[in-house]
């Protein structure tokens, strides 16, 4: 039984307003840190440790929340608990400067904490849209990347006024809105839009209606449960031959795409730019994402998602190319955009495809372990690195190094999967079945 068209409406608007103000906190932090951790007197070595950091604790995170958002059948209060978390542990860090050790557990806290999200929240939309098809995740995660562009030219400005010691209080200011948006937000396993005190977090659906979370998958993959132990959840993983390359193959490109991406800011201050180009830069790229995200939905009815990665991959590795050359902020700002046909276009087939492959019972898992793994661990090894080659060889060399790695990503995903079918009569993400 499908649920009105209306609620399909205000459950996309709902989550629209959350991912705008959850990634508008994002920019805040993310896109700023590394000039912050600079001008505080951190190395590129030390402060691409810090930027690891970020992204090191969301490896275990993004799947451990999945993981219990699988069990408990809910998403909403773990959520709520960790944005609120880890906006509070962000206050701490300019009380730990210069100490390193306790600016990168700060860090970590955030790791595992709020940068364990992004896939549980993809998860949740998901989950929803089992209950509600109409929902428009494309709508809404277009949202969260227009929230990303317009805060990232405000807050740029901003910073350039008035510091970037703001960025944390910034941050903590939009966690907020996030918890407030996210408590009238329907939960995975409940019916229609409810108060937050008239829904239990468990139900996962309604007796009289007949519908049911697990009930709602499609049949064309077959029902299961979830793994109830890590090496259940290791073996369910590591045997799923489509979903074992795509991460493999990922977690390569985002290693290259994230020691750029870190990096970004000392290019820009290289050729003359200030916080102002930087907040530019984020903000074309993010709204690059927009007409990428809403279009997701009905391109991907027509081509199927693992086609669509390829084209990112290949995009992004193109794009990269031209970033060693650039002489002016604005050659790097026009570069940016290119970043909605690329990592944008990836994010939003990678959410379909896992979709379609994962297993009934575990999506929520398998949503969360992705970008945990190619986002998160990627993230690290190329932060890391990156502030190592910058120390030793330069900022050029990073940036002419770089698109070599994103061309064996696609090398590697383009020579596996062909010769692997993700489903016969998968789901497309419009719910016809397709040929």
């Amino acid at each position: 039984m499908a649920l009105p068209v209306a609620t399909a409406h205000k459950e996309t608007a709902l989550f629209s307003l959350l991912l705008w103000f959850f990634w508008a906190g994002i920019v805040s932090v993310e896109g700023f840190l590394l000039p912050y951790l600079t001008e505080q007197g951190f190395p590129p070595s030390q402060a691409g440790l810090v930027m690891s950091a970020l992204f090191l604790c969301a490896i275990p995170g993004q799947p451990f929340w999945g993981h219990v958002c699988d069990r408990l059948g809910t998403h909403r209060p773990i959520f709520l608990g960790v944005i609120l978390t880890g906006a509070a542990a962000l206050l701490f860090i300019p009380l730990a400067i210069p100490r390193l050790p306790l600016v990168i557990g700060i860090t970590m806290i955030y790791s595992v904490t709020v940068n364990s999200m992004p896939g549980n929240l993809d998860g949740w939309i998901m989950a929803r849209r089992r209950l509600v098809p109409k929902i428009e995740y494309g709508m809404a995660r277009a949202m969260g990347s227009f929230g990303f562009a317009l805060w990232a030219i405000l807050l740029g400005t901003l910073y350039d006024r008035w510091g970037l010691h703001l960025i944390f209080p910034v941050f903590g200011l939009f966690a907020l809105l996030a918890a407030g948006v996210a408590l009238f937000t329907p939960d995975s396993g409940s019916l229609g839009i409810t108060p937050p005190w008239a829904s239990s977090p468990m139900d996962c659906g309604s007796a009289a209606s007949g519908i049911s979370l697990r009930d709602s998958t499609s049949s064309a993959v077959p029902a299961s449960s979830s793994p109830s132990s890590f090496t259940q959840v290791v073996r369910l993983v590591w045997d799923h031959r489509p979903y074992r390359i795509f991460v493999l193959s990922s977690i390569l490109l985002f290693t290259a795409f994230r020691a750029t991406y870190t990096f970004l800011p000392l290019l820009i201050a290289e050729v003359g730019g200030g916080n102002r180009h930087i907040g530019w830069a984020h903000s074309v790229g993010a709204a690059t994402e927009i007409p990428v995200m809403i279009m997701a939905g009905f391109l991907l009815r027509k081509i199927r998602p693992e086609k669509t990665i390829l084209a990112a991959m290949i995009i992004m590795t193109i794009r990269m190319s031209f970033y060693a050359f650039v002489r002016s902020p604005g050659a790097i700002i026009a570069l940016q955009g290119l970043h909605g046909l690329s990592f944008g276009l990836f994010l939003a087939s990678s959410v379909y495809y896992i979709e379609d492959i994962a297993p009934a019972g575990s999506k929520s898992l398998f949503q969360a372990l992705a970008p945990s793994m190619y986002f998160g661990l990627g993230s690290v090894l190329g932060s890391s690195l990156g502030g190592v080659v910058v120390d030793t060889l330069g900022l050029r060399v990073l940036f002419g190094l770089a698109p070599l790695g994103m061309a064996g990503a696609a090398l590697i995903f383009y020579s596996k999967s062909r010769t692997t079918n993700p489903g016969k009569n998968r789901l497309n993400p419009g719910g016809d079945r397709s040929p």
